[in-house]
């Protein structure tokens, strides 16, 4: 079975080839951006070699070699050759030469395997989700040669041939070079994957049998992170980072910060029974306090409080005293659900069958019967039911003929107001409450894709109902929402993705809108958002696992941003910032049309219609400096407007 990351495009010979001519075989085209060089990776008999042009000619790689000129190259001991364009805009070859390309990783291990050795992946279907491979972009699952004694291997690699390491392998083998033989922290490290068996282009390690963290693993973690990074440890610094934006530090106290970060993101990805925790993270119509830095007295560090009830975990674990400013709750404190309203007018009631029948979330995907569920739990719950009539509010008056934005804006300030008092609230609460709240949470963020003035709000909640998601979640097995985690998600996206006929131009020309906006990017999460808006679009047509996996990763990075960092990314003021969000937001219907079928478009179309006008915003809010990389955005939006709702169904 081919590996869907190993794509190959065929030159066979001709019946007579020429002279010292040989035939090959396209294993990779290696893209870059516009005005630098690219390369086709080849297999000329058991052999790699490159094929070096001056300059990109596409926003795509070009795996099917249209660019190329010639069907065999000069048989030899070479390793590039170099390319030029002809008059007839086709690739030439006009010189080869012998070259020692840089290792993509340290040469450490003993144990050493040819990339061709290894053959065709045995596992690299589009429809399976493997999650020691997730985030990588070159990556299988392969049989192990026999004298290894492992049956399944992860390989990971990445030959680009000027060894920039923009996948972060590099430290990622470093790592596993600094752990002793033996050690159970991690995937056992079997040997390096090789180039004509010279070159380190990657690794291999054990596949194992894994599963999602949760918090659960907490208290393991902890111990991992302690041999980890210790005076004497394998690892004196280091700092959980997205790959692209990794860096060695020195700073104090990195264990506790890092403890920290690791706790968030297993509270995020919780899907095991937990004690609820105690919190008054708070929700905003416009702004977010989450954690806020306080500071323990005298010389005690500064620590990063996560505002949860009676005391902040960093504090209990480093033996503060959280000095947090208390927030009285003005929560009724009885177990009992409240009544809902009765006072409904007949718009309320139009509201309300307007959630039932069009308006609930998208999210879960095709949970039709979740939503009926709430939608019967909102009578015994105010937060819930105001949540769902200003979503239907905002529905009908995109998607109707009438305008009801007052009372839209009416239900939905009540319902975040509920909202934070039951955050606030310290008692332990039911699954039913629980998932009542949740949904409310659901239903506000979706209301706010449907608002005019409503992205950096949109923004805003979301991040916020990542941060508290976990801790209002008393036992997520047995709540309505149980297949709504992130390997849920993934899972039934899965399924629903079904490739459709692209448009190359379309595609094309999204790329070099990104791509334009590189020398911009100058901040550590501008960076890493450009990084990965350009790998989802370039992937979008050779792997559709990987494009919305990728793009998952994407949406979600704000989320995993510091408070002040996350402010000054989505800050209107913040040009560059907001040029990568709207192409985010753009490129989800980019991608909704390539993997979505038709049967699956929203039965509305207000949202798409609402991301045009938000863009518009954007767009007409830039300065004169800023307005050529829009060029592409006010095309696409027409274009958008024409087309149908297909959205790639973000989180």
């Amino acid at each position: 079975m081919a590996s869907s990351s190993l794509s190959s495009s065929s030159f066979p010979s001709s019946t007579t080839t020429p002279p010292g001519q040989v035939s090959f075989k396209i294993i990779k085209a290696i893209h870059n951006v516009p005005g630098r060089p690219f390369y086709y990776r080849i297999q000329v008999r058991s052999r790699i070699q490159y094929l070096r042009a001056p300059k990109t000619l596409s926003a795509f790689p070009d795996e099917a070699g249209r660019f190329l000129g010639f069907s065999t190259v000069p048989d030899g001991d070479w390793d590039m050759a170099r390319m030029e364009q002809g008059t007839d805009g086709k690739l030439q070859i006009v010189s080869t030469e012998k070259k020692r390309f840089p290792d993509s990783t340290g040469s450490w291990h003993s144990t050493k395997v040819d990339m061709v050795a290894l053959g065709d992946a045995i596992y690299g279907r589009e429809d399976e989700i493997n999650l020691q491979r997730l985030g990588q972009l070159y990556s299988g699952v392969f049989a192990c040669p026999g004298e290894i004694g492992i049956t399944r291997a992860i390989g990971i690699w990445d030959f680009h041939p000027e060894g920039n390491d923009d996948l972060a392998i590099a430290q990622e083998s470093h790592t596993y070079s600094l752990l002793p033989p033996g050690q159970a922290i991690a995937p056992q490290f079997i040997g390096h994957i090789t180039d004509n068996g010279e070159r380190v282009i990657g690794y291999m390690v054990e596949s194992a049998a894994v599963r999602e963290a949760s918090i659960g693993d907490a208290e393991l973690c902890r111990k991992v992170l302690a041999f980890l990074i210790r005076e004497d440890g394998p690892v004196e610094y280091a700092q959980i980072q997205h790959f692209h934006t990794a860096y060695a530090t020195e700073q104090e106290g990195i264990f506790e910060e890092e403890m920290d970060m690791v706790e968030e993101v297993l509270q995020q990805e919780s899907v095991t029974a937990q004690p609820p925790l105690e919190t008054s993270i708070r929700l905003a119509a416009t702004d977010t306090d989450v954690g806020q830095v306080i500071e323990g007295p005298g010389a005690e560090p500064r620590v990063k409080c996560d505002e949860n009830r009676p005391t902040c975990a960093p504090c209990s674990r480093l033996g503060l005293s959280c000095q947090y400013p208390h927030r009285e709750s003005h929560a009724a404190t009885e177990e009992l659900p409240r009544p809902a309203p009765t006072s409904f007018t007949l718009e309320d009631l139009r509201f309300h069958y307007q959630f039932l029948t069009v308006a609930y979330p998208s999210l879960p995907l095709r949970a039709d019967d979740v939503w009926s569920k709430c939608a019967a739990m909102s009578h015994s719950y105010d937060f819930l039911a105001h949540a769902a009539l200003g979503l239907g509010a905002s529905h009908l008056s995109q998607n109707g003929s009438g305008n009801f934005t007052p009372q839209a804006l009416q239900h939905r300030v009540t319902a975040i107001r509920l909202v934070n008092e039951q955050l606030a609230e310290p008692s332990n609460k039911t699954i039913e409450q629980a998932d009542a709240l949740f949904a409310a949470l659901v239903c506000i963020i979706a209301q706010s894709s449907l608002m005019p003035h409503g992205m950096t709000e949109y923004l805003v909640m979301t991040r916020g109902a990542n941060l508290v998601a976990a801790s209002i979640m008393p036992d997520h097995g047995r709540s309505i929402f149980k297949d709504f985690s992130a390997q849920g998600h993934m899972e039934s996206l899965s399924k629903m993705i079904n490739d459709q006929p692209k448009d190359p131009k379309l595609l094309e020309g999204f790329c070099f809108s990104v791509m334009n906006l590189e020398p911009l990017c100058q901040t550590v999460h501008e960076q890493a958002y450009f990084n990965s808006l350009v790998k989802t679009i370039t992937l979008v047509p050779t792997s559709s696992l990987g494009a919305w996996t990728e793009f998952v990763d994407l949406f979600m990075m704000p989320s995993f941003m510091n408070n002040e960092d996350f402010k000054s990314f989505i800050d209107q003021d913040n040009h560059v910032g907001q040029l990568l969000i709207v192409h985010m937001f753009l490129l989800d219907y980019v991608l909704g049309r390539s993997f979505i079928a038709p049967s699956d478009e929203p039965k509305c179309p207000g949202r798409k219609n609402m991301v045009i006008q938000w863009t518009e915003t954007v767009v007409r809010g830039l300065p004169k400096e800023f307005q050529g990389y829009a060029t592409w955005l006010k095309e696409f939006c027409v274009i958008l407007a024409g087309q149908d709702a297909r959205y790639l169904l973000s989180p």
